[in-house]
């Protein structure tokens, strides 16, 4: 079985509902760094999607970010409504 970086378990774990306080506190690291380590590989896509749309404006750039969260919260919303409730949650 292959260890997962430490992006790897903050990223599962949230998607699998945990708070990030309680990811902090199972791998031993403060929120901030949780946070960082979620984020790492979302601003790296971000990059790269603004520099293949240049061609976007400030204001169609932000729009376009804008309908991208609420799909993703709204996807992520859906699911957690189709699994139900979750006693066995352990980080």
């Amino acid at each position: 079985m292959r260890r997962l970086w430490p992006e790897e378990q903050v990223q599962g774990a949230v998607a699998a509902g945990a708070s990030l306080e309680q990811v902090a506190a199972a791998l031993g690291m403060d929120e901030a760094e949780a946070w960082e380590r979620l984020t790492r590989r979302l601003r790296a896509e971000m990059r790269k999607n603004a520099a293949a749309n240049s061609d976007l404006s400030e204001t169609e750039a932000l729009e376009l970010a804008v309908a991208e969260t609420k799909a993703v919260r709204r996807e992520r919303s859906e699911r957690k409504a189709a699994s139900g409730p979750r006693s066995d949650l352990s980080v």
